[in-house]
């Protein structure tokens, strides 16, 4: 079979490269040294250029340099707390030239804790990580939902299915961020989802919206999904703008007709209320659930 001239192409190097075997595709990748600089070409296909990346060029560079030593890093990720709360509980982690380091970095609604450990090899990293971490927890106890890839929807997810549950939400005033998160994190958890811009909207649709401040509201609400999708859990997100640059946010989780809510009262900007609003009613589920 006869290589097309494209494929052709692929197979030149430059003058003096060194060839980079790409096993999960055809895209060329080489390196080129001159004098005491390195020029890398990868593939733009994110998989081949993060695999060749791993195993190919950080090797090559490491032993070019004359590199030694790792460094590993354990992302916590956590909700219920400010980052200032967070820095003042761990102060004595944030020193400096402490090994392994510790540091936050805020994100609407969540607060991610970097512990990052340098060693010769990566066992004595996670040596030294492990103790670190462990302290952290405990100080932080259930205000910590996960680490590195972990997600506060899949553990939402994971919840649901552990406890053989479906749930049903009612959104006002987010957008839908609540079911944009859950539907690829726990399509067969989601059972419905009802997404509205006000309350007026929803006493139209002939819901039960109650007298009452937010948080009795997201209550009842919260009460409404689970009957009207026909399952245990039911969930309610209301946000309710005064007008003052304040929001007052209200989540509630209805379980086997009980429902349990919390009201916030939240500064900023719309798009980071929302995107807040949708954390909180999340890890309230994450509560609220059996085991949790």
């Amino acid at each position: 079979m006869t290589a097309s001239a494209s494929n052709r192409r692929q197979a030149f190097l430059p003058r003096g490269a060194l060839a980079v075997e790409n096993p999960l595709g055809t895209a060329p990748a080489f390196i080129v040294e001159q004098g005491d600089r390195t020029i890398v070409a990868l593939p733009g296909v994110p998989r081949e250029m993060e695999h060749l990346l791993a195993t190919r060029v950080i090797p090559h560079l490491r032993r070019r340099l004359g590199l030694r030593g790792e460094i590993r890093l354990r992302v916590l990720k956590t909700v219920g707390l400010g980052e200032s709360r967070i820095g003042e509980q761990l102060a004595d982690f944030m020193e400096k030239e402490a090994n392994p380091t510790v540091g936050t970095l805020a994100h609407p609604g969540q607060v991610d804790i970097r512990i990052a450990a340098k060693a010769e090899d990566g066992q004595i990293c996670e040596a030294l990580i492990a103790p670190v971490e462990a302290e952290i927890r405990r100080r932080l106890g259930d205000h910590v939902f996960g680490a590195d890839e972990v997600t506060l929807e899949g553990v939402v997810g994971e919840g649901l299915r552990a406890a053989a549950a479906r749930v049903a939400v009612i959104e006002v005033g987010t957008a839908g961020l609540v079911a944009a998160r859950l539907a690829p994190a726990a399509a067969d958890q989601l059972a419905a989802s009802l997404v509205l811009p006000d309350l007026d909207s929803a006493r139209r649709l002939g819901l039960q919206v109650v007298d009452g401040d937010v948080e009795h509201r997201a209550g009842r609400l919260a009460e409404e999904a689970a009957k009207w999708a026909g399952v245990a859990v039911g969930a309610a997100a209301v946000i309710d703008a005064p007008g003052d640059g304040s929001a007052m946010v209200a989540a509630a989780v209805s379980l086997n007709g009980k429902s349990r809510a919390r009201t916030w009262r939240l500064g900023g900007d719309p798009v980071s209320t929302r995107m807040r609003a949708a954390v909180l009613l999340l890890d309230h589920v994450r509560r609220a659930l059996p085991g949790a």
